[in-house]
């Protein structure tokens, strides 16, 4: 008797462009409808930057070497109220 391996690999893409690709499957999507709009439940208030990705910028250049001064600028620019991609909501 002979044992034969099978060894299969799958590329599965969990972000495209700073987005989590789950958030637009079918059966995901189904689920939030039980609990509301979809398309309400499921958006993102706000991704982070990552040069080269989502942002202007080169990953390898202006991100890997130091991720935080990115996620640094960027909160600064929230705080300082001079973010362009950032609108809480302000009902309650």
């Amino acid at each position: 008797m002979t044992n034969v391996t099978a060894k299969i690999c799958l590329a599965l893409k969990l972000i495209d462009k700073g987005r989590l690709t789950s958030l637009d499957n079918p059966e995901v999507r189904a689920l939030a409808s039980r609990y509301g709009n979809p398309d309400q439940l499921l958006t993102e208030d706000w991704r982070p930057e990552i040069p080269g990705i989502n942002a202007p910028g080169d990953y390898l250049k202006d991100y890997a070497p130091d991720s935080w001064r990115t996620v640094k600028a960027v909160i600064d620019r929230v705080l300082a109220g001079k973010y362009d991609h950032f609108f809480p909501t302000t009902e309650h």
